[in-house]
This record gives C-alpha cells, sequence and structure tokens, in this order.
C-alpha cells in the first residue's frame, strides 16, 4: 500500500511548493524530540489514518480506518488529531502496537529533518481541478514536539515540496512495525 501511496502522489497532481528544488532539511529544536504524530492521505482510495503517541516511556502506533476526529469530546486534552490514539475505540477496525525501543521515534525525526517538515506549519491550500469533480487528493499531517511546538498541513491537490516521500518513509515504519508486532 506504501508504494501506491506515492504513486498516486506523483501521478495524480500533487503539485508541489514553490520551485521543484530539493527540500531543505530542518533541524529539531535543540533538546526537543517527537512526542505525537497524526498522518493521512485520501485519494482514490481512503488510507488509513496512521498516529502516534508517546508517554515518555510508551510508544503507541495506530493504522486505523476511522478519523480521530470523529471522537472529537467536549473536553480536548490532546490535539484532536490525537484522540484515542493509544487505544482501539468502539467501532474502530484498527490495528495497534506499543513499542518500547525509542528508535523507532528517532527514525521518525530523521525523516522529518530530512524533508524539512518543520517549514511546512500552516499549509492549508488546495487547488481546482477544473471541472473534474470526483478525483483529488487530500494530505494531512500532524505532528507534536516535546518543547510544545506542533506543525500542521492540510491540502487539497497540492502538498509541500517531499510530503509523498515522507509519507512513503513514514507509513513504512507503522507498517514494519505493525509485521514485527505479528511475528
Amino acid at each position: 500500500m506504501t508504494w501506491l501511496s506515492a504513486l498516486l502522489a506523483c501521478f495524480c497532481g500533487c503539485s508541489q511548493q514553490g520551485d521543484d528544488a530539493p527540500p531543505s532539511p530542518t533541524a529539531l529544536p535543540e533538546g526537543s524530540s517527537l512526542s505525537a504524530l497524526y498522518l493521512h492521505h485520501e485519494g482514490m482510495a481512503m488510507e488509513p489514518y496512521y498516529l502516534l503517541c508517546t508517554d515518555g516511556q510508551k510508544i503507541s502506533l495506530k493504522m486505523t480506518d476511522t478519523s480521530p476526529l470523529e471522537y472529537l469530546q467536549q473536553e480536548i486534552e490532546a490535539s484532536p488529531y490525537l484522540q484515542g490514539c493509544g487505544q482501539i475505540l468502539e467501532g474502530e477496525k484498527a490495528r495497534l502496537h506499543h513499542v518500547d525501543d525509542p528508535s523507532v521515534l528517532r527514525d521518525m525525526e530523521e525523516i522529518i529533518v530530512r524533508y524539512g517538515a518543520l517549514n511546512w506549519d500552516g499549509f492549508d491550500r488546495s487547488e481546482s481541478k477544473g471541472k473534474v469533480t470526483d478525483s483529488g487528493q487530500r494530505y494531512e499531517l500532524y505532528f507534536e514536539l516535546s518543547d510544545g511546538s506542533s506543525v500542521t498541513v492540510q491540502s487539497y491537490n497540492c502538498c509541500p515540496t517531499g510530503f509523498p516521500e515522507l509519507q512513503q518513509e513514514l507509513q513504512s515504519i507503522f507498517h514494519t512495525q505493525m509485521e514485527q508486532s505479528e511475528e
């Protein structure tokens, strides 16, 4: 499924931000680390929602068919993108895996740095496909760092330079971890 996501993004109109220059790596702020992540892409087919959250000791990885935004409660303690991250909620078809190895976070941080995703905060664009009404690509990314900073990307038919590659690499980590948990 991961290669399909990248292929769809390349051929289905993910026009990139700015020129087609490669993304500029951007380091995480000194002393900060990845503490939460939400990733979703929707095209001709519905893809899973990918969630990561950590309480400092336990790392939870979740792939679900249900948007966490559907579970919004009156009082939200965390980002709405992370509702139910560490558990499988009623009526949800999901896979959940708890990881003890912090290298999973380091690998994801390296991907975020490599593609300069810290520079994407506030990317919120939509491009029309003219008279085409039954196609399009939706790109969503949200992540939080331990220093309290966050990045939000929401776009339609366009995405920041490097987004499809970042998406593919992050999804690969989720899938690898899920496969290892089944062994």
